[in-house]
This record gives C-alpha cells, structure tokens and sequence, in this order.
C-alpha cells in the first residue's frame, strides 16, 4: 500500500486504510466534514437520479389524446378488455340495480 493509502486514527492511533469510512478498531469516523458532506450528497443524487429513471409517466387508456381508443360500451370487445375484478364489480352494480328497480315496482 502507498502512503497516501493509509489514514490514522485521530481516536486510537491505528493506522486505516484510506478507503474505509470508520475505524476497524474502535469505530471512530475517519473522513472529514467537508467529505461527509461531499459523500452524503453524492448519495443523495444518486438515490434522486435512481427514482428519476426508475418513475415512468403512466397513460390511462381512453382518457385525453394521449390514450389509445378503447372499445365502445356493451360490445364483446369492451368486456374482454375488462379486467376480472372490474367485470365482477360491473356484475355487483347490474344486479342491484336490478333488484332495486324490482323492489320499487313490487312496492307500488
């Protein structure tokens, strides 16, 4: 190891490689402020630049011009499209519509 290498311990006096961030022996901090600093932000705008490249701007089909055209209401095309928890929701509110709708004629 070259002497630019190797870093003392301000705490114990052990000689520490200069690459490590604390003191193997007693666990003192070996950078300075000024590095901290400098290491923290640099983590930070890594951490950023990550959730940057990582974020995708989603489109909603159907919705603006942006969408691609989705199938008319009612035709075989709409319900195949349609996801299995969005049909079973669409069979809840058909059936109690219906049965409301038979409920108010039955009253009268």
């Amino acid at each position: 190891m070259a002497g630019s290498d190797i870093i003392v311990c301000a705490q114990c006096g052990e000689d520490q490689d200069a690459k490590n961030i604390r003191c193997a022996r007693c666990g003192a901090s070996l950078e300075t402020t000024e590095q901290r600093q400098r290491r923290l932000a640099d983590l930070e705008e890594s951490r950023r630049e990550a959730e940057r490249s990582d974020v995708t701007i989603q489109r909603l089909p159907g919705f603006g011009h942006n969408g691609t055209p989705r199938a008319m209401f009612g035709t075989k095309e709409f319900f195949s499209e349609m996801s299995n928890q969005m049909r079973r929701r669409y069979y809840v509110v058909v059936a109690v519509v219906v049965i409301t709708i038979v409920f108010l004629l039955r009253v009268k």
